[in-house]
């Protein structure tokens, strides 16, 4: 089966998204980037890491990665083996809501980061689409990329497969086994400064398909 890799990026970020690549180098079949440097109507922000699904009638496995992380020389095949292993949706890095945290982007819910160590395998309520990985015999969400919520695609990708019943866990890892890179003007650091409006209503939206 096919080891695919999606990103979206943008023009700002050259250098990050020439060594995210090059700490991805050999590991998967294809590498595919989707440049939203220009606006219009192909400018889908981070949603754009998931246009690649289009491209495949059989299954594969697809891994949607981030132009801001550096990936370790064994990323892939350690995820191939997680999703094998827990048939579902692997991420390393998400969130467990805590229901009585109002905002998105606020303390209290627990929060498994991809750069830090975590002792044992946890079931997520929203998963970093920087680091996840599926089989799209399992879950193909191949439309996200069109959604109306932009510069949220953590939350558009886990309400989708919430929706479908699809699992989605973190598994243990070590520490700084995956790593960021600095950049400016992150979607955390604009998006977590505003109201949250829509990513209160996404949030919401998990939380309801939680406790159906």
């Amino acid at each position: 089966m096919l080891k695919i890799i999606g990103i979206a990026t943008k023009g700002d970020r050259r250098e990050q998204l020439s060594r995210t690549l090059e700490s991805l180098k050999n590991q998967a079949d294809r590498i595919y980037v989707w440049d939203n440097s220009e606006d219009g109507w192909y400018n889908f922000t981070d949603n754009g890491k998931f246009k690649f699904l289009d491209l495949f009638d059989a299954p594969i496995y697809y891994l949607s990665c981030d132009d801001d992380i550096l990936y370790p020389k064994d990323y892939v095949t350690r995820t191939v083996e997680e999703i094998e292993k827990h048939q579902c949706i692997i991420s390393w890095h998400g969130r467990v809501f805590n229901p009585d945290i109002k905002k998105y982007y606020e303390s209290g819910h627990r929060e498994m980061r991809y750069f830090q160590e975590n002792i044992d395998n946890y079931r997520l309520d929203c998963c970093g689409t920087g680091v996840t990985g599926f089989r799209t015999d399992y879950f193909n969400p191949n439309d996200i990329y069109r959604s109306k919520y932009k510069r949220m695609s953590d939350l558009v990708f886990s309400l989708e497969a919430w929706k479908q019943g699809k699992k989605m866990v973190t598994p243990e890892k070590k520490h700084l086994w995956i790593k960021s890179q600095e950049v400016k003007n992150s979607i955390f650091g604009s998006e977590s400064k505003g109201e949250q409006t829509q990513q209160i209503e996404l949030m919401n939206k998990i939380l309801k398909c939680k406790n159906v």
